[in-house]
């Protein structure tokens, strides 16, 4: 899967100066002088991309031990499906039946749970594979990138993008359809690694979420919250904690800069890290104004 690489403005606030912060191959990771949005510079073709999330040799030789992880035990899927529900509940009408898209739905774990508790769910999902394993399992999924899929404006009541926006070639562009298919008071969960938190900055070059291609972009909850304003979003809530990711770096990046090792201690310093804002993942909940 040959790559034709492309350099770009920022894609945030469109300025062509930038700071080198990572030498890599074939890409770079740099950071914008005017609005510190870092990214990956020169960026793949969206051919590319495409097809690498349909590959064996790319995206589909990780996300299926997901599948494999969820038909041996659902049990943390559903956990983290209830996690983000239960988070959003305070913003939504008290009724069943509210359309939910879900972004980057892969096999449409967090949609069988969701229509579970009265969601009408709908998916997108690049991947040829996976999308069809969720048609398969009777949800309405689209097999598209968001920018091609066939969606009606003001349509939904929630959009989830949870671990997404990092991975798509224009997030403003992204957002921007996100605000025109999401009713006028609609929510979006948005979802991406934290490179503000304390393992990023620990770890650096070797932060395990710094990942070609998948990730383009390196977001902070200055850079995010620049971006939502300028799409048309006002941030309801902003939090951030483990995510997708578990805490064993959490608690190594304590063990070795902190020298503790009480496990009651280093639990709560973690619950001070997250609630400091620098958790491994960070997530905004935001409103189409």
């Amino acid at each position: 899967m040959a790559s034709k690489l492309q350099m770009i403005d920022c894609p945030l606030c469109g300025s062509k100066h930038f700071i080198e912060v990572y030498p890599d191959n074939p890409s770079k990771i740099v950071r914008c002088r005017e609005c510190d949005l870092v990214f990956f510079n020169p960026q793949p073709s969206r051919n590319f991309l495409r097809e690498f999330y349909s590959s064996q040799s790319g995206y589909m030789k990780s996300i299926e031990e997901n599948l494999r992880s969820y038909e041996r035990d659902p049990s943390a899927w559903q956990m983290t499906a209830d996690f983000i529900l239960t988070r959003l509940t305070p913003y939504l009408p008290e009724r069943k039946g509210l359309r939910l898209l879900d972004i980057g739905c892969a096999y449409g774990f967090f949609l069988l749970f969701a229509k579970e508790r009265g969601f009408d769910p709908y998916g997108l999902e690049i991947s040829s594979e996976t999308s069809r394993y969720a048609r398969e399992h009777g949800l309405n999924i689209q097999g598209s990138t968001l920018s091609e899929a066939e969606l009606a404006d003001d349509f939904f009541d929630v959009i989830i993008m949870n671990n997404v926006l990092e991975h798509t070639p224009d997030p403003s562009a992204e957002l921007k359809r996100v605000r025109s298919i999401l009713r006028v008071g609609g929510i979006v969960y948005i979802a991406v690694p934290n490179y503000d938190s304390l393992v990023a900055k620990v770890d650096g070059y070797n932060w395990k979420m710094k990942s070609w291609p998948n990730h383009l972009y390196y977001f902070t909850g200055k850079t995010l919250s620049y971006l939502l304003q300028r799409t048309g979003f006002r941030a309801q809530e902003v939090f951030t904690h483990r995510g997708e990711s578990d805490c064993a770096d959490d608690v190594r990046v304590i063990r070795e800069r902190l020298f503790l090792s009480n496990e009651n201690e280093i639990k709560q310093a973690i619950e001070f890290i997250w609630g400091m804002q620098m958790g491994q993942e960070i997530v905004f909940i935001a409103q189409k104004i």
